[in-house]
């Protein structure tokens, strides 16, 4: 009775993200009839996202997060006086579950009180599953083959590290500022004009780092 006493919601938080993915497979214009030769320069994708913490003790806690996010790819295909266009409108949901554990500092270091730690630093790890919707369109200069808005879906799961510190902005507010290391790959149907209908699975990776800051909101279990 006295562990499961123990366990509660701390607190519950919205944080805005830039994930910067290293591709170490073909990027997601990969999923196009006609992607590039070589690795292009994509932007990073903003995350928004929420996110709630149960604490399981005074050092370990459970956090999970559910975040939104979009991109935009393009190519053009150009042979002779045709010209092809073809874009993906990107939806992704990366959602997580892990383990943080907390390091805490207070203005004195006998302190027994919640209330005088002023900063925390965790670290952590756990479990990510992405969600993914591609709208994909092609545009075409002159002549058949264009289409607009054709949706294609695919999902995976990865890992992620976690460190990051948080510094209270007042009885009930933190300022969160984090970095994670997110790693894993979904897989995409493509669907080529040479295959007749028929699909083929890119392997799309989704490593790279993510950079954000969060908003937190404590709940007083002393009240």
């Amino acid at each position: 009775m006295e562990v499961s006493a123990q366990v509660k919601l701390e607190n519950v938080s919205i944080g805005s993200s830039l994930w910067l993915r290293s591709y170490n497979t073909p990027d997601e214009r990969s999923a196009l009839v006609n992607p590039p030769t070589e690795e292009g320069s994509l932007n990073p994708t903003h995350i928004t996202s929420l996110a709630a913490e149960l604490a399981l003790n005074e050092k370990f806690s459970l956090l999970s997060r559910v975040g939104y996010g979009t991109g935009k790819y393009e190519t053009t295909f150009v042979v002779g006086d045709l010209i092809r266009k073809e874009t993906i409108s990107q939806r992704i949901i990366p959602t997580s579950i892990g383990i943080n554990y907390n390091i805490f500092f207070s203005d004195s270091l006998d302190s027994e009180d919640e209330s005088s730690k002023k900063i925390s630093l965790f670290v952590g790890a756990g479990l990510n599953r992405y969600f993914i919707q591609h709208s994909i369109s092609r545009e075409v200069n002159f002549g058949p083959g264009g289409f607009n808005d054709i949706s294609f879906v695919g999902n995976n799961y990865g890992a992620y590290l976690h460190v990051g510190v948080r510094k209270p902005l007042s009885d009930r507010f933190d300022l969160m500022a984090d970095l994670r290391y997110n790693t894993g790959f979904y897989h995409h149907k493509v669907y080529p004009d040479e295959l007749n209908g028929a699909s083929i699975r890119k392997k799309i990776s989704a490593k790279g780092a993510e950079f954000g800051i969060r908003l937190v909101y404590k709940f007083n279990h002393n009240q």
